[in-house]
């Protein structure tokens, strides 16, 4: 353990022990437009787990899903319709360039950002959603697809850790905008329905 850990650079060990809070943090969203199955729920209607609303029963329609109460109530057949449950991906965008390597009272911003992204990975993994990042400074450029399970934030936070803007060492080498670089890349990698953090 270095002087200075979990004060001027973040230590692996605090990162894997977020798990444990990360359970009671969900990541709530309205509307999911993903294309993989999952625990959210969806702008598409189909044949899903959540009810969404009774319809007019309609030529084609499967009869398995005609609601029967409400065709009772009206005396004319309406069916079902029920929203589809979707994965979502989250999308974690991190800043560890040289503006954040400054701190008021407990710890530099580049801590508590890079704590508060482990805690929102283990929360997404742990609900059931995927998990990419884009990591950037003037140094280095990580990005990561979005991916299901703890392997995939294990990863990341190992990553994150060993990140090259740690060494704070200023060789003036780099990126003059490094942001500018990543905010440009994140548009084009985030999908529709991704929650972006």
């Amino acid at each position: 353990v270095q002087a200075g850990d979990d004060i001027v650079r973040v230590k692996l060990s605090t990162l894997i022990g977020l798990n444990r809070d990360a359970a009671s943090l969900p990541l709530i969203a309205n509307a999911v437009k993903a294309q993989m199955a999952g625990g959210h729920l969806s702008a598409f209607r189909g044949r899903g787990m959540e009810y969404h609303e009774s319809r007019p029963y309609q030529p084609g329609d499967d009869i398995r899903s005609i609601d029967w109460r409400v065709t009772a109530r009206s005396g004319q057949t309406h069916t079902k319709v029920y929203r589809e449950e979707r994965e979502r991906p989250v999308l974690l965008w991190l800043d560890l360039s040289r503006s954040m390597f400054f701190g008021t009272r407990v710890c530099f911003k580049s801590v508590l950002a890079s704590k508060l992204a482990a805690l929102l990975a283990w929360s997404s993994v742990l609900h059931g959603d995927r998990v990419g990042y884009l990591v950037f400074s003037e140094q280095q450029h990580i990005e990561f697809r979005p991916t299901r399970g703890k392997r995939a934030v294990l990863q990341f936070i190992q990553q994150l850790a060993a990140h090259p803007a740690w060494e704070m060492e200023d060789s003036g080498v780099g990126e003059q905008q490094p942001g500018l670089h990543a905010l440009m890349r994140l548009r084009q990698v985030t999908r529709p329905g991704s929650l972006l953090v």
